[in-house]
């Protein structure tokens, strides 16, 4: 009886070891697909209108490559300083 306690011990012991590896395995897993999620930096540019700080993304160009934050600032065009 005692050999069979034994044994059965071991079995969890087992059973218990591969699931706290599995489950670092997962935690390292989804660490780095949050690592690789980060959203990238992009630059940030001036409206030449209003002042507003914007990403690069989302502004608004004119012909002669002035930023604008929208295209109504756009069309009212650069402000004198």
């Amino acid at each position: 009886m005692g050999k069979l306690a034994l044994l059965a011990l071991a079995v969890i012991a087992a059973l218990l070891w591969f699931r706290y590896k599995a489950g670092a395995e997962s935690r390292a897993a989804r660490a780095r697909d949050q690592a690789s999620a980060r959203p990238q930096v992009e630059r940030m540019v001036r409206c030449a209108n209003c002042g507003v700080h914007l990403p690069a993304g989302e502004a608004s160009l004119d012909a002669q490559g002035e930023v604008f934050c929208t295209p109504a600032h756009r069309s009212a065009g650069k402000r004198a300083s």
